[in-house]
């Protein structure tokens, strides 16, 4: 056999490899992602008062926002939030993203007059178990199937995803999400998503504009070209900002 053939179908088996490993994603998804969020819910804490002033000032206003559609806290002035004074109204001092990301959770769960902390929990449950789950369908293409679970594993059980990331409304887990979707999408070869993902990341904890410095540097040195400085560095740019 020439090597030229050789080539053709060493790449051939990578690519059946390559689509065996990823046909049964969805299952081992759900396999994964149900009962880590059934158990970070359940762990997860729902007394506002027990908590730090850094989720609870996320909660408050994505509650604020699905009530009256602001995020003017003239109302909820008290003690243990975090607010501030802009442009002639009373805000939290949370990022956006995590706000932003808690508002459907309130919208489905929490719509009532008085702050319940409970969509907040169930916000930061669904975001770390989304974390570990992408994580080990990124890893799993990546390194195969044992040093996949085993990384979840560790990442669920043996890290602060599950004392803080699930806990509640802070900004760990949404970041959590993120990346390990930027992680997956790199996994697929698909830059511009984890461009994208990355970007809205730094709308959470800026910075993490960081990372996709790193990555358009890493691809822009590799293909010997500008355009990934401007894929990466966009979406960073307009989170950050």
């Amino acid at each position: 056999m020439t090597d030229g053939a050789r080539g053709r179908t060493a790449s051939f088996r990578e690519q059946v490899a390559g689509r065996a490993r990823g046909a049964s994603d969805p299952m081992l998804a759900l396999a994964i992602f149900v009962p880590l969020l059934i158990l970070y819910i359940a762990t997860a804490n729902v007394v506002g008062d027990s908590l730090s002033p850094d989720p609870v000032s996320a909660a408050v206003a994505s509650w604020h926002w699905t009530i009256h559609h602001n995020f003017h806290l003239e109302d909820q002035i008290r003690p243990g939030l975090w607010l501030y004074v802009a442009k002639g109204h009373i805000v939290t001092n949370r990022t956006p993203g995590v706000v932003l990301f808690g508002i459907p959770f309130y919208e489905l769960l929490g719509r009532g007059p008085i702050l319940s902390m409970f969509p907040a929990a169930v916000a930061g449950a669904t975001s770390a178990a989304g974390a570990v789950t992408l994580l080990v369908l990124a890893l799993r293409r990546l390194l195969g199937n044992r040093i996949a679970l085993v990384t979840g594993l560790i990442l669920a059980f043996g890290t602060s995803t599950w004392s803080i990331s699930a806990d509640s409304l802070w900004t760990h887990g949404p970041n959590e999400l993120l990346l390990a979707a930027a992680m997956y999408a790199f996994s697929r070869n698909r830059q511009l998503a984890a461009a994208l993902f990355l970007g809205l990341a730094c709308t959470v904890r800026p910075h993490l504009a960081f990372v996709p410095l790193v990555a358009g540097v890493w691809y822009a040195v590799r293909r010997r070209s500008v355009v990934p400085l401007a894929v990466f560095g966009a979406p960073a740019v307009v989170g950050v900002g």
